[in-house]
């Protein structure tokens, strides 16, 4: 039971992350090319970038664990990993598309 929580998490957490992962790597390509890769953009990447790689590692371990409360401890540990790596970007994205959508709201600056 353990792995399967964990892989669900994992699952559904990267369906929400492909589009904002394609957005950060736009981002961080573009800042690339124009030289400067500032240390807010590498705090934005460098987690999903590891983060979802340690999160398959904590799901292969939870599958092999010994004991059912080291799968539990292990699949607990896996998702807070993903909770921590996906908090930042997809509240970032999050904002970024409300704050166009209140645009287009009455009240708001139109196009």
């Amino acid at each position: 039971m353990p792995p399967i929580v964990l892989m669900t998490v994992l699952v559904l957490l990267g369906l929400v992350m492909v589009p904002v992962f394609a957005i950060v790597v736009m981002a961080f390509v573009s800042q690339l090319s124009k030289g400067r890769v500032t240390n807010e953009m590498m705090g934005i990447a460098f987690p999903i970038i590891v983060g979802f790689p340690i999160a398959v590692v904590l799901w292969r371990r939870s599958r092999r664990a010994e004991t059912v409360r080291g799968a539990w401890i292990l699949a607990v540990v896996g998702v807070l990993v993903l909770g921590g790596v996906s908090y930042r970007p997809v509240s970032d994205v999050g904002a970024m598309f409300y704050e166009e959508w209140k645009e287009t709201q009455p009240g708001g600056r139109g196009y």
